[in-house]
């Protein structure tokens, strides 16, 4: 050990000494103390108060295990596992660590649950007293949990449990067949028990009697049961019991049914018809706004009628003042009196239907653009109906014009063609062709040079046998 200075070790004491007398001083004053302040806090007896970059070091034991007969309360760091721990009345609590996350779990072993940081025991309770063993469950009784056994009506362990009997009475073994179980107050000598019977068959019936509304005849005999008129009411009829199959055709009447019961709801279609509706009891009210009565369901009048209303009730009759028209006539006003006109010119009527005279619709009277290819019948426009000179390209759709629409004396002029249009009376104008179209085109002598023969295109079907080439006309070939 290096040799300790004298003056260091006096005023260390010294120090030491003066720092005891101000704790002393400062508890006995008050009761609490202060390190690093010139004041304490009322409510803690131990304040440190650090500078914000110092902590407070614990007592550090080599093995917490080892301190001896520690008090509850007391707080180590214990180094061999690098965890902080206090004490409670019988167990070291873990209450942090260093650099490991700590796995608390609970693990039941025996008649202990424990409670264990990874695999170390932390704290442990009795949780049950007797023996713990396959088939053990815990039931609470006289203020402590204890282990049982299932006994008596049910049995069983691991889950799997079996009903030995009911109420106390034990049941037998199950039938091979179907049968009831039934409680038996004879069986076990009087003791009673539950049995297992066989479903008893159809017997004899020897005695019936009845009440009202039900009567039997010979009750000793073969029974004849009778229901009284009028003897079952509502309240022997079970809910819903009575459906559309119980009641006969025509059966019900008006006065079966309770007044307003009936709904849309619980009618067909199409099953009310006059007949079922009784007269003028239909009312404004009745009928949809949106209805849309047609005019074939109001009962008719007579010509030239007109539907009116007289004192609030519709009223087929004759329009006062108004002239009676012929078949054929239109009523006519002139803002003062109407008169009967028979139509003429260009549209007559007849039977109610409106007919334009032929030829009547001139170029006049058609608005523009107003005729297009769906107001015309296939076939109807004719070259007569045809303005002159009226049709222009832009009139016919492409690829719309075929022979069959020429007339065979047509002499369509060639100034009405396109220019691409060619005529088969047309000859080229120039070149290496000659003829026309109509007769037949032909190549001009000595017209067809190399350059005009694609490569490797003539093939030895295209020379006639007699064609008589001559050398001259044979380019020089190589034999190499």
């Amino acid at each position: 050990m290096a040799p300790i200075s004298k003056t260091k070790t006096w005023k260390s004491l010294f120090t030491v000494s003066l720092l005891v007398l101000l704790i002393s001083i400062q508890a006995t004053a008050q009761n609490e103390v202060a390190i690093g302040s010139a004041t304490t806090k009322a409510n803690a007896i131990l304040w440190l108060n650090g500078n914000g970059s110092q902590g407070l070091i614990l007592p550090i034991v080599t093995n917490k295990s080892a301190v001896t007969n520690p008090d509850k309360g007391m707080i180590v760091y214990d180094d061999s596992d690098n965890k902080v721990w206090y004490r409670n009345p019988t167990a070291w609590i873990e209450i942090g660590g260093a650099g490991t996350s700590s796995s608390p779990n609970l693990v039941l072993t025996g008649n202990q649950l424990q409670l264990r940081d990874g695999t170390t025991v932390q704290s442990t309770v009795n949780i049950g007293l007797g023996t713990q063993g396959n088939g053990s469950f815990l039931v609470f009784n006289a203020g402590t949990w204890q282990f049982a056994t299932l006994s008596g009506d049910v049995a069983g362990a691991n889950g799997a449990l079996l009903v030995n009997g009911i109420k106390g009475k034990a049941v037998g073994a199950l039938p091979t067949t179907t049968q009831t179980l039934v409680y038996d107050p004879a069986a076990n000598t009087g003791a009673g028990g539950w049995t297992f019977q066989a479903l008893a068959a159809g017997g004899t019936v020897t005695n019936i009697t009845g009440t009202s509304p039900i009567t039997v005849t010979s009750p000793t005999t073969t029974p004849t049961i009778s229901i009284a008129n009028a003897g079952i009411t509502a309240a022997l009829l079970a809910t819903d019991a009575v459906n559309s199959s119980k009641i006969l055709d025509g059966a019900i009447t008006g006065a079966d049914i309770a007044a307003v019961t009936i709904t849309g709801d619980k009618l067909s279609d199409n099953t009310v018809t006059a007949l079922k509706i009784a007269d003028a009891s239909i009312a404004n009210a009745d009928i949809s706004a949106t209805a849309a009565i047609a005019v074939t369901k109001v009962a008719p009048g007579v010509n030239n009628q007109v539907l009116t209303t007289v004192g609030g009730v519709p009223t087929w009759q004759a329009p006062a003042g108004s002239p009676v028209l012929n078949s054929g006539q239109i009523l006519v006003g002139n803002g003062t009196a109407n008169s009967a006109a028979t139509l003429s010119g260009d549209a007559t009527l007849a039977a109610g239907a409106l007919t334009i005279a032929n030829n009547a619709v001139t170029t006049a009277k058609i608005n523009a653009n107003a005729v297009d290819a769906t107001k015309l019948a296939d076939n109807s426009v004719t070259s007569i109906k045809i303005g002159d000179a009226t049709i222009t390209g832009a009139d016919i759709a492409a690829a719309t014009i075929t022979d069959a629409n020429i007339n065979a004396t047509a002499n369509i002029a060639a100034n009405k063609l396109a220019g691409a249009v060619v005529l088969d009376t047309e000859a080229p104008a120039a070149g290496d062709i000659t003829g026309n179209f109509g007769t037949g085109l032909q190549i001009a002598a000595a017209s067809v040079t190399a350059t005009e023969i694609a490569n490797t295109t003539i093939t030895d079907a295209h020379i006639a046998a007699a064609a008589g080439i001559v050398d001259t006309k044979l380019a020089t070939i190589s034999t190499a």
